[in-house]
C-alpha cells in the first residue's frame, strides 16, 4: 500500500486532470544483524518508485438551515390554514 501527505499535493496549485507524484521508499533489502566491534559494517540497499495521483474534483451542496426551516413552516402552514405563508426568495 502507498501513502502520500495530501498536503504535500493540496500545497502544488494543480488543477484537474493534472498529475501529481511522490516518492515511495522501500524497506531495506536485507536485515542488519549483530555485530563484533572488529566487524565491517554491512551495507544494504533500498530502491526508490514514484506513486502517481490524478486531481479530481468532488463537491456536495447542503441546504441552508433556515431555508430548509423556512420550507418546513410552509408546510405545516399548508397544513394548518390551507396555504403557504410565503415564497422564499
Amino acid at each position: 500500500m502507498q501513502f502520500c501527505d495530501a498536503k504535500d499535493a493540496t500545497q502544488k496549485g494543480l488543477n484537474k486532470g493534472e498529475l501529481y507524484h511522490w516518492n515511495v521508499y522501500s524497506d531495506v533489502s536485507s536485515q542488519g544483524s549483530s555485530l563484533v566491534e572488529t566487524s565491517t559494517m554491512p551495507e544494504t540497499n533500498y530502491t526508490i518508485t514514484q506513486g502517481t495521483l490524478t486531481v479530481n474534483e468532488f463537491g456536495n451542496s447542503v441546504l441552508e438551515m433556515s431555508r430548509h426551516l423556512f420550507v418546513l413552516a410552509n408546510r405545516f402552514a399548508a397544513e394548518v390554514f390551507g396555504g403557504p405563508m410565503a415564497r422564499f426568495a
